[in-house]
């Protein structure tokens, strides 16, 4: 429970620390979101991984969750030392119908029967 009320930056730069020394020997990384939810209230941090895609269910509008002033949130990639750093925490809002995507970079990479990729 202690560790729940720390924002989510912290916790994963935790885990960022573990990831090197274990993935040190490996030229190993991974991406990857974290998010959590409290009321209407989300913590977002990115860590080299896809975007997160939010539907407002009122106006119907679809939108990459990022800061105004900050076009790519992507943050940097898990467990490579070189790397090591902060990573940015945002804090966004949901109402009821709203709906977050979040998917893979399997989605993005997929090719269609014929090769090309899906855009």
């Amino acid at each position: 429970l202690k560790e729940y009320k720390k924002p989510l930056n912290e916790i994963l730069k935790k885990i960022n620390n573990e990831l090197i020394s274990e993935l040190a020997s490996s030229d190993s990384y991974i991406t990857g979101t974290l998010l959590k939810f409290s009321g209407d209230a989300i913590e977002y941090v990115n860590a080299g991984h896809t975007d997160l895609i939010m539907k407002r269910g009122l106006t119907g509008k679809t939108a990459i969750i990022q800061p105004a002033n900050k076009p790519d949130y992507k943050g940097q990639l898990l467990g490579l030392n070189l790397l090591k750093g902060d990573f940015e925490l945002m804090k966004f809002k949901m109402i009821r119908d709203d709906v977050l995507l979040l998917y893979s970079d399997c989605l993005s990479e997929s090719v269609n029967k014929d090769g090309p990729r899906y855009h």
